[in-house]
């Protein structure tokens, strides 16, 4: 799936330890009815839950950076 969205010019998206219960039966619920939109949900929720952890992160390390006047 992230090979497809990054060769399409779309960021990848985790599925989180947390979330694999869900995202199998989500893949097996559309497995039998050929239902989208519920794994559709699922994977919007997951890219942003990718999104807002990555921003977390970025956050972070940007306010961990020192300036140059830190160092003097």
């Amino acid at each position: 799936m992230n090979y497809y969205l990054m060769t399409h010019n779309h960021p990848p998206l985790i599925v989180y330890d947390e979330d694999k219960r869900m995202y199998h039966e989500y893949l097996q619920k559309y497995d039998e009815t050929e239902e989208l939109n519920p794994l559709y949900e699922f994977l919007k929720y997951e890219t942003e839950k990718t999104w807002e952890r990555a921003l977390s992160l970025a956050n972070l390390v940007k306010q961990q950076r020192k300036g140059l006047s830190d160092l003097l």
